[in-house]
């Protein structure tokens, strides 16, 4: 098993220090605007992101709103059925809320016995009765945790009854199978999880780290035991950091504008989707590689949507890419890929008879 290297999260600036830097910044984009070229980057990690990120128009229609006063810090996504989504909010009640395709609450869902100290994500994973959905108790700000939650769950589906005036109506929905987990290098704080197809894992994406690290359980490990430790898998180096406009524009946000809060794979399990503040990087896997490696390759960014808590990314089930928000109403989002995805091809392949 690699040995995760050691931990390198930002730091906090004191305001003496903050407004130096918005100085400095502000001098560096004069340079910058004068002579007409890039600025150094500042390390290996920083320009191998910046070859590696050629940005795309963001190509994102939206195509619903989540207006219920009760989801004001939605942060994990998963699709169930043909077009329905399942959400949660970070905090608050252990509850899932179910949406049809234009974000209208369906029904809401209690989880026992389970609690929410900090829900970032959703994931959806096979067994052998169906499909299970996973929730990620997984968030840590302060990296206090000594270990984090994932519950198992049966996929809400919704019966063709089921309308949006249903939504006032509140139905339990039994745990299957709880387990708790340990980083192998200590307490991180993470925002992404999803399930792996092609490597039957779920992979969590740590979000203050610098780079970003992944961790992986399989499936089948996660289902038959209480605790396990996760294993390290490397590190993500492509995502754009921030530029000195980020930083100067909004010092505070520009600090973690490529921040991961989402991640999601495609059915094929060679297409992921990796949200940040900012901006959506697609990541293609070749054949026979592993996302470690292929987390370092190239990747595709599409800025945008133009919200700035984008916290949920989903692939629904023609392959293509729903994102929403943090707040109130939360905008839903989707992408089209090219023709030629890979995630394109296999949802259409799934759809012939």
């Amino acid at each position: 098993m690699e040995k995760p290297p050691e931990s390198k999260g930002p730091g906090r600036l004191s305001p003496g220090l903050r407004r130096a830097t918005r100085i400095m910044l502000a001098s560096l984009l004069l340079t910058v605007a004068c002579d007409g070229r890039e600025p150094p980057a500042g390390d290996d990690d920083a320009s191998l992101a910046n070859e590696r990120a050629p940005q795309q128009a963001g190509g994102f229609e939206r195509t619903g709103v989540i207006d219920s006063p009760e989801l004001d810090e939605i942060s994990g996504l998963a699709v169930t059925g043909s077009e329905h989504y399942v959400v949660h909010n970070d905090d608050g009640p252990p509850r899932l809320y179910l949406l049809d395709s234009l974000g209208k609450l369906v029904r809401r869902l209690d989880l026992a016995p389970a609690e929410n100290q900090d829900w970032e994500d959703l994931a959806v994973v096979p067994s052998a009765s169906g499909s299970l959905l996973v929730v990620g108790d997984i968030g840590d700000n302060l990296k206090t945790r000594d270990s984090i939650q994932l519950y198992f769950t049966e996929l809400p589906t919704p019966p063709e009854s089921f309308t949006a005036a249903a939504g006032d109506e509140a139905g339990p929905l039994p745990v299957i199978h709880g387990l708790r987990l340990r980083y192998p290098d200590g307490a991180h704080d993470t925002e992404s999880l999803a399930y792996e197809p092609a490597s039957h894992r779920l992979i969590l994406l740590t979000k203050r780290d610098q780079p970003p690290r992944l961790y992986g359980i399989g499936v089948n490990t996660a289902l038959h035991t209480d605790e396990a430790v996760l294993e390290y898998l490397g590190e993500l180096k492509t995502l754009r950091p921030p530029t000195p406009a980020d930083l100067l524009l909004d010092p505070l946000r520009g600090a973690w504008i490529s921040q991961p809060t989402a991640l999601d794979f495609s059915r094929d399990g060679r297409t992921a989707a990796v949200l940040t503040y900012r901006s959506l990087y697609v990541f293609r896997r070749e054949a026979e590689e592993d996302w470690a490696s292929a987390f370092n390759r190239r990747p595709v960014e599409y800025t945008g949507p133009p919200d700035t808590h984008d916290e949920a990314v989903a692939f629904d089930g023609a392959g293509r890419i729903v994102v929403t928000t943090e707040g109130r109403p939360a905008p839903l989002y989707r992408l089209v890929l090219p023709e030629d995805s890979g995630a394109v091809r296999s949802a259409q392949s799934e759809s012939r008879p």
